[in-house]
């Protein structure tokens, strides 16, 4: 029964993280004022990252013998992401937004960490401990950007 728990959390947990990989990938391309050019690196740096990430644990569910969504549809419906649909936010808020939406990956991650002591999944384990540390860096990042 963990594992079907675990199973289901790294797919809601992939959703979430295809949700914020859109949200960045739009704040890449929209983002204006002061600081576009870094927070356009930053944006995109976020995105790449992300891509990266969905993909890995999208290969893990393989390997633990499951399927990964597959569909933006699937995506969104397992997602804990709230969906922005305002094209004219300020830098500021894209910030805010991120920092939002990356806490709710990271939490989801830590709970994941403790579910795989109980699956006896060392590997997954150890997969999320370095998607926490490289998201945890990203928020501190941004929280220090917006600091006046």
């Amino acid at each position: 029964m963990e594992n079907d728990k675990l199973i289901s959390s790294l797919k809601t947990f992939i959703g979430s993280c295809f949700d914020v990989f859109i949200t960045l990938h739009g704040f890449h391309w929209n983002v204006e004022g002061d600081g576009f050019f870094d927070l356009h690196d930053f944006f995109q740096k976020g995105y790449e990252e992300l891509h990266s990430d969905i993909d890995e644990f999208a290969e893990r569910l393989r390997a633990l013998s499951h399927y990964a969504p597959s569909s933006i549809k699937e995506m969104k419906d397992l997602s804990l992401i709230e969906n922005v649909s305002d094209k004219n936010l300020t830098a500021h808020k894209m910030l805010e937004i991120f920092c939002e939406n990356t806490a709710i990956l990271v939490l989801q991650a830590k709970n994941m960490i403790s579910l795989c002591d109980t699956c006896d999944d060392p590997v997954t384990q150890d997969m999320l401990i370095d998607f926490v540390q490289s998201q945890e860096k990203m928020l501190w990042m941004a929280k220090s950007y917006m600091k006046k």
